[in-house]
């Protein structure tokens, strides 16, 4: 539905923000003030109180802006709950997501429709994002061409989840919704769906500030987060023709937190196993497929440096290594050799 058409006898707007919030009072303020100061005008706010009862929903009732609309559920639904009914309310033809711990910059609305307007083929897009709270000024940058994204998510959800802009009507087309059973990383399953149906992508600039806190998601339920992260592993992988052992599934998971990195030579053998997986399906573009496996080799080999004086060879020496841009590849190798001798010192 466009801008100046109605839903239900009401002008609908171009945009729907839409916010979840449960026990979200804290930092709900800001979160609001900065979807009321973007530079595009054209939208709704609707917020999806989750049953909190620290006051969220008070916060909503005392802003007075006609845009701002507040639903509350009887009970807590639990966020993938609430953003499916979110996405049943919504009445604009782009719905944005946005968390009620962070902040949008005023530019982002207009930025993302901009970008969905002159790129007719994408169904969703999100934006780079930079940290606030417990760690300050992080930037971080996702995947911006859509074969990039597509390849990304074999590993990561290659989208900032409260960055995206999606066209309700292509979700709601392809029958795409939250799946309650991913918890924690409903996101994650949603966009390996959509990606199928249509290309995804990202704007190369910061548009929002992701609050880091002991409070959020990924903090407080990491463990039920991960389980849910290696249930789509498993799933992605399957659908390539492979059924890796736990052991093969934690070195493509980037290994456990706060345990040793997986003996590099294990990670070789598993990315020489996706590539040679991908050739055969064919399931992901090449060479985007390819430089996607380069950058998780280059990552590994970094992270690997304790693990002797043969680990710079091992890499410079790789096939894997032909993935890896020329510059990094050298610089890497450099770095390796550096701290080889200092150790043998």
């Amino acid at each position: 539905m466009s801008a100046g058409r109605t839903h239900d006898g009401v002008a609908a707007p171009r945009v729907t923000v839409l916010l979840p919030v449960y026990e979200g009072r804290e930092h709900l303020p800001a979160a609001i003030e900065s979807i009321l100061g973007q530079s595009f005008r054209d939208f709704e706010l609707l917020v999806i109180d989750d049953g909190s009862s620290d006051g969220s929903a008070d916060v909503v009732a005392a802003c007075h802006d006609p845009r701002v609309r507040c639903v509350r559920n009887d009970r807590n639904l639990g966020v993938a709950a609430s953003l499916n009914r979110g996405l049943e309310l919504a009445r604009g033809e782009i719905v944005a997501r946005m968390d009620a711990d962070d902040t949008s910059l005023p530019e982002r609305l207009r930025r993302q429709v901009e970008f969905l307007d002159a790129n007719p083929e994408i169904g969703a897009c999100g934006a780079w994002t930079v940290t606030t709270g417990r760690r300050e000024g992080v930037r971080i940058e996702y995947p911006t061409r859509a074969e990039d994204v597509r390849c990304g998510l074999i590993f990561d959800p290659t989208l900032a989840h409260p960055t995206v802009c999606l066209r309700r009507a292509w979700f709601e087309r392809s029958g795409l919704r939250y799946d309650e059973g991913y918890v924690h990383a409903e996101d994650y399953d949603l966009w390996c769906r959509a990606s199928a149906c249509f290309p995804l992508a990202n704007l190369g600039e910061v548009l929002l500030r992701y609050r880091v806190h002991d409070a959020s998601v990924s903090e407080r339920y990491r463990a039920a987060q991960q389980a849910s992260v290696a249930r789509i592993h498993r799933q992605l992988l399957a659908e390539m023709g492979l059924s890796p052992t736990d052991d093969e599934l934690v070195i493509h998971g980037g290994g456990r937190v706060g345990e040793p990195v997986p003996p590099l030579a294990e990670t070789e053998r598993w990315l020489q196993t996706l590539l040679e997986a991908n050739r055969a399906c064919g399931r992901y573009p090449e060479p985007a497929f390819g430089r996607l496996v380069g950058r998780r080799w280059l990552r590994a080999a970094n992270g690997a440096t304790g693990q002797g004086q043969s680990t710079w060879a091992r890499f410079a020496r790789s096939p894997l290594s032909r993935h890896v841009p020329l510059r990094a590849r050298l610089r890497t190798t450099a770095r390796a050799a550096a701290r080889a001798l200092r150790s043998a010192r």
